[in-house]
């Protein structure tokens, strides 16, 4: 109420307030600056000298006959209120949209960082299962290189012992000391049992077993079913084919409800956007008492005048008589 700029812009939207004094000559600003300096009164009354706890305002206005002075108090204060209520409801419009733009920027943002972070995790993830599988993969193929020096040994060992068995005419599995009693007589039925804690050379299980053995082993296309440990190997490889982690992250429908903090923006942003507030029912002000009609005019103040005449009459007369008294002397 206090600003010019403010009191200016009411008298320029409702010129027709100052048409009364308005010269022709004069524009709307010319006028409103001769009213404006010597109408307005504007008091703040503190709380503390007052009954009420509520700030207090007392607009007062000065004005000439035929200016409607209540009109201009009450369409005023009406004017000031809603310039309030327009700049309070811009002001949160603005605190709104404000608001709601961070929370979509910081969702863009979180959703940005879960991308990147699922596309790290999902990396990371194949990327550890490569390096396992080229391990399991190296661990397989010496595995099976050790699997056929393994058998070329033992066809190598093989070949010595069936040419030991053919020198010795060993044809059939036998002992030592079943060899050292070949060409014995044998009377009755015998039974015979060795014991010995010394291992049997190769050759005791004769030639015919041992060319069979070989023969096998040449013909043999795999070793694999040799060593357990290479079943186990397939077995993880095979696990290793499909990272199920990794897939899920990929066919996740709706990722952003995996963003942290996504539900609670969400609801933010519903409850913004959903805000309704009717600035109409907004009661910024209570008009204490309204403008009203005074009941008399407070200038000129015609007794005050009348009686200063009189007493200023009566002492220029005397004035007059004793001069004219003093001169006849």
């Amino acid at each position: 109420m206090e600003s010019y700029d403010v009191r200016l812009k009411f008298f320029s939207i409702y010129p027709q307030y100052l048409a009364p004094i308005r010269a022709p000559d004069k524009s709307i600003e010319q006028t409103f600056e001769l009213f404006n300096s010597s109408s307005f009164t504007l008091i703040q009354i503190d709380p503390n000298k007052s009954s009420s706890i509520s700030p207090l305002i007392n607009l007062t206005l000065t004005y000439p006959k035929g200016i409607d002075g209540v009109g201009i108090v009450k369409d005023f204060t009406s004017f000031v209120v809603k310039m309030e209520k327009d700049r309070i409801e811009s002001s949160l419009k603005t605190l709104v949209a404000n608001r709601i733009d961070k929370i979509e920027k910081n969702l863009d943002s979180e959703k940005s960082a879960y991308e990147a972070n699922m596309s790290s995790d999902i990396a990371h993830l194949l990327e550890k299962d490569k390096i396992k599988k080229e391990m399991l993969q190296d661990e397989l193929k010496a595995l099976r290189v050790q699997l056929q020096a393994r058998k070329q040994n033992r066809i190598k060992e093989l070949e010595e012992a069936i040419s030991i068995a053919k020198q010795l005419g060993i044809t059939m599995p036998s002992t030592p000391s079943s060899l050292a009693e070949t060409g014995s007589p044998r009377e009755g039925n015998m039974i015979r049992t060795e014991v010995n804690n010394q291992q049997i050379p190769l050759y005791f299980m004769g030639q015919q077993a041992l060319e069979a053995e070989r023969s096998t082993l040449i013909s043999r296309r795999s070793d694999d079913f040799t060593e357990p440990r290479i079943d186990q190997i397939q077995k993880e490889l095979n696990l290793l084919a499909h990272n199920r982690e990794a897939g899920a992250l990929k066919d996740r429908e709706n990722p952003e409800l995996f963003v942290k903090g996504f539900v609670d923006s969400r609801a933010d942003l519903a409850r913004l956007k959903n805000l309704n507030i009717n600035f109409n029912q907004l009661d910024l002000i209570h008009i204490d008492k309204p403008a009203f009609e005074p009941q008399s005019p407070i200038k000129p103040k015609k007794a005050l005048i009348a009686s200063a005449g009189l007493v200023l009459g009566l002492a220029l007369g005397i004035g007059v008589a004793l001069t004219r008294r003093i001169f006849q002397l």
